[in-house]
């Protein structure tokens, strides 16, 4: 991961942590320095159907 990472910062792109589930996962993805996570920690996966909800704040998995 931390090689990833510091191939994204030598070629000045953004890398993104996919899949953290756990905080024990974000804080070892913290600490070698990724800047953009996302999973099932963040949010679980929602039909395109709740989309709207999603983004005008109405979901609970929205807060």
């Amino acid at each position: 991961m931390k090689a990833v990472v510091d191939l994204g910062v030598s070629l000045g792109i953004t890398t993104t942590a996919e899949g953290v589930e756990t905080k024990d996962q974000l804080n070892r993805v913290r600490e070698q320095g990724c800047g953009e996570i996302q999973g099932y920690l963040f949010g679980k996966p929602l039909p395109l159907s709740s989309v709207h909800e999603l983004i005008h704040g109405r979901l609970p998995s929205a807060a």
